[in-house]
């Protein structure tokens, strides 16, 4: 009995030691597990804040490049905006000046807008509006305007009857140039040729305008580029449709302060009469005109 009593406890020692190993064997494997777990998370939340940082870089990167393409859109539209209010603010002070008349929307320049001037003289039934360009811009209507040399000069006259505006337009109906030599002109116009004097006239009609190129013959010019160049503006610039009669007379002889190219058109009993150094100027003030 004794024997069998002493051997019980040893057993009871044993499991308990058996049972110990275990449990920590178990919180071994429990702790590798935790480690491993907080590595994995760890791991995780590294690549997250990564992917988090890449794309806030993006973001960014794409915020600062629409910024700046909208700093580029305002930019130009500022731009436009400056190359055309020096214009609208010298017309809204001709007109207030002179009532609500018609005045060009363009100045017809390829550069030079920014300095920009006008001065006027008469009233709103007779007036000259003198466009200018000068090293710097005025004021409106200054009296130091009078030295710069206007590059367009737009002129009103009004008559006591429709006939007598008539009669300032210089106006060759189609009829007078047949039997002269023909030239196509494109765009299914035809131009004739009349020389006399050492001058030649390269002449067509479009509506009830009256065109003219003149050139110097005696010193082999030829105005027929000159012609087919104004009949392709005029398929992009459209006139002011006259009342009665048109007259558009251009010169090959461009000449840097002269105004010899010259357009006059007839409404009413009113005449309008634009004068500029070069073709292309003349006409996109007219065509700009309301």
């Amino acid at each position: 009995m004794k024997k069998f009593a002493l051997t019980i406890p040893i057993i009871l020692i044993s499991l308990t030691l058996a049972a110990c190993g275990q449990t920590k064997s178990a919180d071994k494997a429990s702790q590798s597990s935790d480690t491993s777990s907080s590595s994995t998370v760890s791991s995780s939340a590294t690549h997250s804040n990564t992917s988090s940082s890449h794309s806030s870089s993006t973001s960014a990167q794409n915020s600062s490049s629409a910024s700046s393409s909208k700093a580029a859109s305002k930019e130009a539209a500022v731009s436009l905006a400056s190359s055309t209010s020096r214009l609208g603010q010298l017309n809204h002070k001709l007109q207030t000046n002179l009532g609500n008349i018609a005045l060009p929307q363009a100045d017809g320049l390829t550069n030079g807008s920014a300095n920009l001037n006008i001065r006027y003289t008469g009233d709103a039934n007779n007036y000259q509006i003198f466009y200018s360009v000068g090293n710097q811009p005025r004021e409106f209507n200054a009296a130091v305007l009078s030295k710069e040399n206007p590059y367009a000069i737009l002129q009103k006259e009004t008559f006591a009857s429709n006939a007598q505006a008539a009669e300032k337009i210089n106006h060759i109906d189609a009829d007078a140039n047949k039997g002269l030599p023909a030239t196509d002109l494109g765009s299914g116009i035809t131009g004739h040729s009349e020389m006399g004097a050492g001058n030649i006239h390269l002449v067509w009609n479009e509506g009830n305008w009256s065109l003219s190129v003149h050139a110097i013959n005696i010193e082999n010019q030829d105005p027929k580029p000159m012609a087919k160049q104004i009949v392709q503006l005029l398929n992009t610039y459209r006139l002011p449709a006259p009342n009665q009669y048109g007259q558009i007379q251009f010169d090959v002889n461009i000449i840097p302060g002269d105004r010899n190219q010259i357009i006059k058109w007839q409404e009413q009993n009113i005449v309008y009469t634009i004068t500029a150094h070069d073709p292309t100027t003349a006409i996109k003030l007219a065509a700009s005109i309301k």
